[in-house]
């Protein structure tokens, strides 16, 4: 594995030239930006003139599920926030029966979410593809008076509302990948992720990714990335990107084959 990378800290890769995802030539003009971890989870990996119109609007729409739906208010009590730099006093939340209000985000029960995919890439095992996937929710409270927080709020809060795997999976998936053409070249592999980051055709997630079954120790920096190689039974080489989201609160890692090798 390479070293890992702290994304807190700026990094600005060459520019592509061409988009990542579809590969197809567009005018420079038309490519955007592409930060590698969305940059409303504290992302600073930047690859220049790297999406096109289309797929930036693929992968808009999962990251900003992500981002509400997973990770939503919590970015806010963590210190991260959108674009605007605006910060919050308060925050929406929503209780079991009971219409959204707003509360202070000092009460806020602040907690990360995160789907862990618990076994190898079936492409590694040689498995059939499927869109069956397994693993589990992660739960990490981010404040020692957590039950405090949620008894203050006269209800239950349904912490896993709207919580779906597929486009954590996706987003997963496009980070690696991108990460894997900023240090290896768009040609520097065969890439395998397309249809998945796109949501074209049969989507399998588990075949690419997959998670340690040993618990991996706590990260340093806020996320780390790194990049390898595996092989699988048949001796075939892959590309595999390790993803460690939210490292330094101990969130699992995920590992992710985003093609095959050509050397």
């Amino acid at each position: 594995m390479s070293q890992n990378f702290v994304t807190t800290e700026h990094k600005l890769y060459a520019p592509v030239g061409k988009c990542v995802y579809c590969q197809k030539e567009k005018p420079i003009t038309e490519l955007t930006d592409e930060h590698i971890i969305p940059y409303g989870l504290g992302g600073r990996l930047v690859l220049p003139k790297a999406s096109c119109s289309r797929c930036q609007s693929a992968t808009k729409k999962f990251e900003d599920h992500c981002l509400s739906r997973k990770f939503g208010n919590n970015r806010f009590y963590m210190g991260i926030g959108s674009r605007s730099g605006k910060t919050r006093t308060t925050v929406p939340i929503e209780i079991v029966n009971k219409k959204a209000k707003e509360i202070a985000l000092d009460d806020l029960p602040a907690v990360l979410l995160m789907f862990h995919f618990q076994w190898i890439p079936g492409i590694l095992l040689g498995e059939t593809p499927t869109t069956e996937f397994a693993g589990k929710i992660c739960v990490r409270p981010l404040r020692d008076n957590f039950n405090d927080c949620i008894n203050k709020l006269n209800g239950k809060l349904n912490l896993t509302k709207g919580f779906k795997a597929l486009p954590f999976g996706k987003m997963l998936a496009k980070i690696a990948h991108s990460y894997a053409v900023a240090e290896l070249g768009i040609d520097g592999f065969k890439p395998l992720l397309n249809s998945l980051i796109q949501g074209a055709g049969p989507l399998y997630p588990a075949q690419f990714i997959g998670g340690n079954l040993i618990k991996e120790p706590v990260g340093k920096e806020l996320h780390e990335l790194s990049i390898g190689y595996s092989n699988d039974k048949n001796g075939r080489k892959f590309v595999e990107v390790r993803i460690h989201l939210f490292a330094s609160y101990d969130m699992p890692v995920h590992y992710v084959v985003v093609g095959e090798a050509l050397t």
